[in-house]
């Protein structure tokens, strides 16, 4: 009698990874908490712990930390890094505003200035500035993943590792054809073995069928193996070129994961 088994593999049931967000959503509330009640000794060290740890910020959240810091530090007579702040601030979001109920005409003239000069070199792309400007990009985890779950190697070859795409194509390949193979072998000696009247040959006609079954069943989980494997690489690990991340905001290339219900990015700061 043939038993097909099935494995359960749970993790599979999730596609995405989750990242709690109270932890940051509580930082931010001191942050602005400091800040609203001018206290901003302590909203700068909050402020500045956060970016110490900008992955798990989304870009709003980040755009209002360099906000909160631009106006700190102008208001303690530090334009330039105030300028910084407001840049990357404007970086994450060009529409950004002031409210003017909140904020000194000063510091709304000088965030005036600051916003216009972003837009002028926004559009000249042959100046050299020396601001830190964040860009948006995609994710391709999540993406790979669907594709490594359809076919193993799949979701490598999309995050551009050729190499092991392929490779992982051709073993699951070769895993599904061999055990399907394999299966049809089985058929025919199992029924090689139901048929056999001579006892002399019964032994000899099960073992056939019994290396066939081993052999089906044994490649049957190198295949399993080799797609699990494909869709947690796929989904699990980034490309050390490409996604490779820093601890600290102000150096030359920062890569930080943004998972929301909406979207999976990066945040890729590039210091030019």
């Amino acid at each position: 009698m043939e038993i097909w088994q099935v494995i359960s593999i749970p993790v599979l049931l999730i596609p995405y990874l989750a990242f709690g967000q109270t932890s940051e959503e509580q930082l931010l509330q001191e942050i602005r908490k400091a800040y609203q009640e001018l206290n901003y000794a302590e909203a700068e060290i909050k402020a500045t712990t956060a970016l110490d740890q900008y992955q798990r910020f989304t870009p709003v959240h980040l755009t209002e930390i360099h906000k909160i810091l631009g106006i700190i530090y102008y208001s303690q007579n530090k334009p330039e890094q105030a300028r910084v702040h407001f840049q990357n601030a404007l970086s994450l979001t060009p529409t950004l505003t002031l409210d003017p109920l909140y904020v000194s005409p000063k510091i709304l003239d000088f965030f005036k200035k600051v916003k216009a000069r972003h837009a002028e070199d926004g559009r000249d792309t042959d100046e050299v500035r020396t601001n830190v400007r964040y860009v948006l990009v995609e994710d391709p985890r999540p993406a790979a993943a669907i594709r490594s779950m359809l076919l193993p190697g799949w979701g490598q070859l999309y995050k551009g590792e050729t190499t092991k795409g392929r490779v992982l194509i051709a073993l699951w390949g070769v895993g599904v054809i061999g055990s399907v193979t394999a299966h049809f072998k089985r058929e025919q000696a199992q029924d090689s073995y139901l048929s056999e009247t001579d006892p002399q040959r019964i032994e000899s006609r099960f073992n056939t069928f019994d290396s066939f079954h081993k052999l089906r069943n044994n490649l049957l989980l190198f295949s399993a193996g080799v797609w699990l494997y494909s869709y947690l690489d796929a989904i699990l690990k980034e490309r050390p070129h490409q996604f490779e991340q820093s601890q600290r905001i102000d150096q030359s290339l920062l890569v930080a994961p943004c998972i929301t219900p909406e979207s999976a990015r990066l945040i890729l700061s590039v210091n030019f």
